[in-house]
């Protein structure tokens, strides 16, 4: 996926929420697996993420404040910087 941008990784973390997705490359290329966001490759792993996530909220939370960070990356203002 290097010509596809992760752009649903990118908006949760705008958005400030946990991301979790399958293994798509380009995610795996912008983030990482358990500190920024949660890889499934099963419906189970879905389940179990969401239940960890609601079980652990400080875990949540770092997740949210490491997905802030990598989201300064994505704002409007940081690509048009980039293009310019």
């Amino acid at each position: 996926h290097d010509h596809k941008p992760a752009t649903k990784l990118a908006n949760a973390w705008l958005a400030h929420v946990p991301f979790v997705g399958g293994t798509d490359s380009a995610y795996a290329s912008e983030g990482r697996d358990g500190i920024n966001y949660l890889a499934c490759r099963s419906k189970e792993d879905f389940v179990r993420h969401l239940k960890h996530l609601k079980a652990n909220p400080e875990f949540r939370q770092k997740m949210v404040e490491a997905g802030k960070k990598e989201g300064k990356r994505h704002t409007i203002q940081a690509h048009t910087q980039r293009w310019i």
